[in-house]
């Protein structure tokens, strides 16, 4: 199958990273005021400590019923964040 543009530019840019002297730190909900609740859309603490958005994010899919899921995804890919998925259902 053939490949679009994003998924190009990203086995690209894992590609330069991967012969590069750098590495890519990921975080799961970066975004949310805490691991436990994720009731409040803040900064994230990565961002806040480093000055720059992790390069990997990951997002529970399991709150994908939750408008408030949209604004951090939108965040992290504005950002140009890879993002991960899981579904860690309760």
């Amino acid at each position: 199958p053939q490949a679009n543009t994003a998924a190009i530019s990203l086995l690209r840019r894992l590609h330069e990273l991967g012969t590069s002297d750098r590495f890519l730190f990921g975080h799961q909900n970066t975004a949310w005021s805490s691991q436990a609740e994720q009731s409040k859309h803040v900064q994230s603490d990565v961002e806040r400590a480093t000055g720059g958005y992790p390069g990997l994010v990951g997002f529970n899919l399991a709150q994908a019923h939750n408008s408030r899921l949209r604004e951090p995804l939108l965040e992290a890919i504005s950002k140009g964040a890879a993002l991960t998925a899981s579904w860690e259902a309760p």
